[in-house]
């Protein structure tokens, strides 16, 4: 599409029959072998401020355009304009806010070809503002708070009440800006109470109030359930399971020796667990497991369960010598190594040389599923650091060899940041691209390209800070100049100055 556009002027309309007449007689004569059929043109209208402006797309072979406007849809329609086939678009400007203008567009190709009549009601862009509506969706312990963007809205506030007629108190403010959500989550709420909720909008010179909503929340008690535990006897030890009690917050184990004996607390869980790994026991001898299931206001067992461990006759494991590895990476080092058979705790020790002192880093519990390995994060990029593993098998123990881990340099050179400025109607978008490297970006603004930038916002950088910001600050019409600077500590980088020029269409 030809990009070319024309601004309508009446200074020389008479000129435009004499224009007409004359393109006319310079079109090829009409015969039955070169006469076809003219596509139709599809013509498009944007009502802006004190304009209407038309677009429309390239007529094959077409030889002239002719733009047509009327003031009502079946009135006269008087010829505006006409444009060779260089032009693709007309701003008309002989036109008033607040009135309905409606266009069709003639082509000439041989013969000619009318499009659809369009309208457009140029305006000022200046809107009322609006009234706010508001919902409220109950959940478990919250409230989910939804409304729909106003035009105009430059603030919405929420209040709250725990009466429809009582005291509103003020929740929280949403001031707007691209890609600002419409929804607030209100979590301080309670099971089986009713609160009621407005909101108030405001656009700097005037103030909207929504209707009240309220929101009952159900009471989601939830009796608690009571637990089966599951033994099954190994060489040495115990597994027992369980499945999760609905309600419980806390699991505590218990073991006796006799079924009617007393009964000794061996573990107590948070409802993460539901597996525990029992050493503290003897091949040949039967032991007794019951669990109790609690949350703040209740408690349930379970059945005791028997289980016996067979006697084994075998030779003792002896133990292995464990085998460290260590890989270095961005400010960590991962240390993994194998399971050894007989082993019950593994202790990890790191030291700054070959030779120095080793102090313990961590100590792993050998049980069921635990993990063998280790993120050694408390390290320096640049450095090397030595370590060695140590097992113990309750009689015995064994150190493995030392490795080491060189931890590269990371240090990234700050780039030079891009600022763009995406002007709107009162504000101005500005948004760029994550920096690696990069600890704050700061935005500065003035009124003239060499006049004083003044701070208009600091955004730290941590994980989901957003890329981009609205200076709501700004009015139509005025030219604004902004700059980026950003910092990593050591550095700083100055982005090229953007311009953006807000305005109401």
């Amino acid at each position: 599409m030809n990009l070319n556009k024309k601004i309508l002027n009446f200074k020389n309309l008479s000129s435009i029959f004499v224009v007409l007449a004359l393109l006319v007689s310079f079109l090829p004569a009409a015969t039955s072998a070169n006469s076809t059929a003219v596509e139709t043109p599809v013509l498009y209208a944007d009502p802006q401020d004190g304009a209407v402006q038309l677009t429309w797309e390239d007529v094959e072979g077409a030889y002239v355009y002719l733009i047509y406007r009327s003031d009502a849809v079946d009135g006269t329609y008087q010829l505006i304009e006409i444009l060779d086939t260089t032009f693709t678009s007309l701003l008309d400007v002989n036109v008033e806010n607040g009135k309905t203008y409606y266009y069709k567009l003639n082509v000439y190709k041989f013969v000619s070809s009318t499009s659809e009549v369009v309208s457009a009601t140029p305006n000022s862009g200046e809107y009322e503002l609006g009234t706010p509506v508001i919902y409220a969706d109950p959940g478990n312990d919250k409230v989910v708070l939804a409304w729909e963007d106003l035009k105009e809205a430059a603030v919405y506030e929420i209040y709250r009440a725990e009466e429809v007629n009582g005291t509103y108190e003020f929740l929280t403010t949403n001031e707007v800006y691209e890609g600002y959500p419409t929804y607030y989550s209100d979590n301080n709420v309670e099971n089986g109470k009713t609160y009621y909720y407005k909101m108030v909008v405001y656009n700097g010179t005037d103030s909207k109030e929504s209707a009240v909503v309220s929101a009952t929340l159900e009471s989601h008690e939830v009796e608690l359930g009571t637990p089966v535990i599951y033994a099954d006897p190994q060489d040495g030890k115990v597994i027992l399971t369980w499945e999760d009690v609905e309600g419980a917050t806390t699991y505590e184990i218990y073991r006796a020796e006799e079924v009617d004996g007393t009964y000794n607390m061996i573990e107590v869980f948070g409802t993460y667990m539901t597996t525990l790994h029992d050493s503290n026991v003897e091949n040949g001898k039967t032991y007794y497991y019951k669990m109790i299931a609690k949350n703040e206001t209740d408690k349930k067992a379970s059945e005791v369960i028997e289980v016996t461990l067979e006697s084994q006759d075998k030779t003792p494991i002896e133990l292995g010598t464990p085998v460290l590895y260590a890989d270095p990476g961005d400010g960590k080092v991962a240390l993994t190594w194998k399971d050894l058979e007989g082993a019950a705790v593994y202790e990890i020790y790191r030291a700054e040389e070959v030779n120095g002192t080793y102090e313990i880093v961590t100590t792993n519990e050998v049980y069921g599923g635990y993990p063998t390995y280790y993120s050694d994060n408390y390290v320096e990029n640049g450095k090397t650091y030595y370590y060695k593993m140590v097992v113990f098998n309750g009689t015995d123990s064994k150190a493995s060899a030392v490795v080491s881990a060189t931890l590269e340099s990371h240090e990234v050179e700050l780039g030079t940041p891009v600022l763009y400025a995406d002007p709107g109607d009162s504000k101005v978008a500005l948004t760029w691209k994550d920096l690696e490297g990069a600890a704050v970006y700061e935005i500065y603004r003035a009124e003239e390209v060499n006049g004083t930038y003044e701070i208009v916002t600091t955004n730290e950088v941590y994980g989901g800070q957003p890329t981009y910001y609205s200076d709501n600050y700004a009015e139509n019409g005025k030219t604004y100049y902004y700059k980026m600077v950003v910092f990593n500590g050591t550095d700083s980088k100055a982005s090229e100055v953007v311009s953006a020029t807000p305005n109401s269409y």
